[in-house]
């Protein structure tokens, strides 16, 4: 696969606006109906994402699939993940938080269809496998972790090397 050229990294990294990153063989996809995915995690940039893609969903006639990843904490005393039953509770408790994440935006966009989708994968994984059927993949440009001085997020930087479709970066 080919790697992306510093110039669109720093673009990406840099712009005061949305950048839409397209890497050869990434084109527009023949998807019916589009799928635009976004990554969504509870912070403002991740805010700003859900908004461009639901306008981009709504553009295109499309539907905006919502992933979330979230990872269960480790036993304090052991370092194991939780039991299942504990890590299923999580992942419904999760799944209300990204509703009401989605649900400003479905209100301003009604006539875009919603999937959302919560799991337990690390969120460059996720994004990345899920993108294979996607039309448009958009993140935030920092979201939750990383460290506050980077202008482009991990995630955001591998899913704009990996990902089979264009990716809009958002701030």
């Amino acid at each position: 696969m080919l790697r992306l050229g510093s110039v669109a990294a720093n673009v990406a990294a840099h712009a005061d606006c949305p950048v839409v990153v397209v890497r050869p063989g990434t084109g527009e996809r023949a998807v019916q109906p589009p799928v635009v995915l976004v990554g969504v995690d509870g912070s403002p940039a991740s805010d700003a994402a859900l908004g461009f893609a639901f306008e981009e969903a709504d553009r295109r006639g499309g539907v905006l699939r919502a992933l979330h990843s979230w990872e269960p904490p480790a036993s304090p005393w052991r370092g194991e993940r939780w039991p299942l039953s504990g890590s299923a509770k999580v992942a419904a408790a999760e799944g209300r938080r990204v509703r009401e994440w989605i649900q400003p935006w479905h209100d301003r966009h009604p006539l875009v269809a919603v999937e959302q989708n919560v799991t337990s994968d690390r969120p460059a994984v996720a994004l990345i496998e899920a993108a294979k059927d996607a039309t448009l993949l958009v993140v935030g440009s920092r979201g939750h972790g990383g460290f506050a001085g980077l202008l482009l997020g991990s995630v955001s930087q591998q899913v704009i090397h990996h990902a089979a479709c264009p990716v809009a970066v958002i701030r």
